[in-house]
């Protein structure tokens, strides 16, 4: 460039003398205009490119400046040259400055400039072109609807347990320790083993088939009655756990609706059984019903020390409540709308083992009493059975998948932890659960648990940020 600059000048000194004739002067001239065009090119490309790199920059910048409020103007400049000096170590010519920072609200205004060597322009006197730029960061501070979907099976006894409730008291930490967040942020708990307990007490009776008249419902019995009165007929109470629903709606968050029996739920109740409270295991335990979402702190935390361990594991049925968790739909309404821009959904779920179904005898179809009913049993007037496999594990798996891309579907962020788990089959399935592949954690033992939920709280609080 250094000899682009002499033959420019050395033209220029010509063009002064040059008595040679008009054809001499217009090729002098030609000359000129040629080499000052290759010149002005370069200064319009580099000023271009600074201006470009200047723009990002300080986009950048005043964005991290209006995540954190508590910054400074002094901090904000100090934040932009390190953040300068990291992005771009040793730019030649490159002098970023700050010239003023103003914060209103939540909105940073940060105007800058940089100056860069000029080539054509030194013809002129001009040694530097200036470069200037306006960054406006604007943030929302949006609302969280989270549900935590927990493995309280009995494989999760002693110090793995103890260190999921001590990992999930982390994140409710990260989450509320803002104060003028922290309302905003709703937080539920589904404790999962064979069954989800979804609280005899909590949820909503017109989402039940409280009169016998669905499909679902004659799949055991041939008169309409329902359920909730059968177990009034026994004197027995019922414990809060429902059947999911037929196809497709056991997977979804289809709100129930009366004149719609299928979309309606089932009280549990096991018909090979003189016990119609007879389950697998202990799963739907009273004292480790779901936790629909709230704010606060204490519900949260005592639901989180409630969790015990004990039975099988069906990752599946706990993830089609997490979802209904999140879901504005019945039968828990606390979610906010889906169309409400300012809300973030999301799911975290984790599991230490694969999906099971304790046997009660060699015949597939007397495996035991489950969400989904009894392996290899046909749901009534379909071609379809409720359960789709070779195996228990392989169609309870086909469940949570289906259940994944539903949510995903409802952009409802879903973040997946393997938990101490050997087998990759299971980890395939969680990670393809997941929204992105940085969202699946293998977790190889339970002093790595606290610094994964810690990660995943600052990813949620990073959700709630938008430009």
């Amino acid at each position: 460039m250094t000899n682009v600059l002499n033959s420019l000048k050395n033209t220029a000194k010509k063009l002064k003398t040059n008595t040679a004739g008009n054809f001499g002067i217009i090729a002098s001239l030609s000359l000129f205009v040629l080499v000052g065009g290759a010149a002005m090119a370069v200064d319009a490309s580099n000023g271009f490119a600074a201006k470009q790199r200047l723009q990002t920059t300080t986009d950048a910048i005043a964005l991290m400046a209006a995540k954190d409020l508590s910054l400074s103007e002094t901090e904000i400049v100090q934040l932009a040259n390190d953040y300068h000096e990291v992005t771009y170590p040793g730019a030649t010519g490159d002098r970023l400055t700050i010239n003023s920072v103003e914060r209103s609200g939540d909105t940073v205004t940060l105007d800058a400039s940089n100056n860069i060597n000029a080539y054509f322009a030194r013809v002129f006197g001009h040694e530097t072109l200036d470069i200037r730029t306006n960054s406006v960061a604007s943030l929302a501070r949006r609302d969280l609807d989270i549900a935590l979907v927990l493995d309280n099976t009995g494989s999760m006894r002693g110090s793995k347990l103890a260190a999921l409730k001590a990992a999930s008291n982390d994140l409710v930490d990260i989450l509320y320790q803002d104060p003028n967040l922290s309302r905003g942020t709703q937080l539920g708990l589904v404790p999962f083993a064979s069954w989800v307990n979804v609280g005899a007490d909590q949820i909503e009776l017109a989402s039940l088939d409280l009169r016998g008249v669905s499909d679902q419902n004659d799949l055991y019995f041939t008169n309409n009655q329902g359920r909730l009165d059968r177990y009034d007929d026994l004197g027995v109470d019922w414990d809060g756990c429902v059947e999911n629903r037929l196809p497709p709606y056991d997977v979804d968050d289809t709100a129930p609706n009366p004149a719609r029996p299928e979309t309606l739920f089932q009280p549990a109740f096991n018909p090979k059984s003189a016990n119609p409270a007879a389950r697998a295991d202990t799963s739907c335990d009273e004292r480790r019903k779901v936790t629909p979402l709230t704010n606060n702190i204490g519900t949260i935390r005592r639901a989180i020390s409630s969790m015990q361990a004990s039975g099988w594991t069906n990752i599946a049925n706990g993830a089609t409540w997490g979802f209904r968790l999140v879901s504005p739909n019945a039968p828990f309404t606390q979610a906010r709308p889906y169309e409400d821009e300012n809300v973030q959904k999301a799911m975290v779920i984790l599991t230490d083992g694969k999906q099971t179904m304790r046997p009660e005898a060699s015949n597939i179809s007397n495996y035991a009493y489950s969400p989904f009913g009894f392996y290899g049993e046909r749901a009534l007037n379909r071609n379809t059975q409720r359960l789709e496999g070779r195996t228990v594990k392989e169609a309870l798996d086909n469940k949570l998948s289906e259940t994944c891309e539903a949510a995903k579907a409802k952009d409802i962020t879903v973040y997946t932890i393997t938990f101490e788990l050997d087998d990759r089959e299971t980890q395939d399935i969680m990670r393809d659960c997941a929204t992105t592949a940085g969202n699946y954690f293998d977790v190889a033992s339970a002093r790595e648990l606290s610094p994964v939920f810690e990660q995943i709280a600052s990813s949620l609080s990073n959700l709630r940020l938008t430009n």
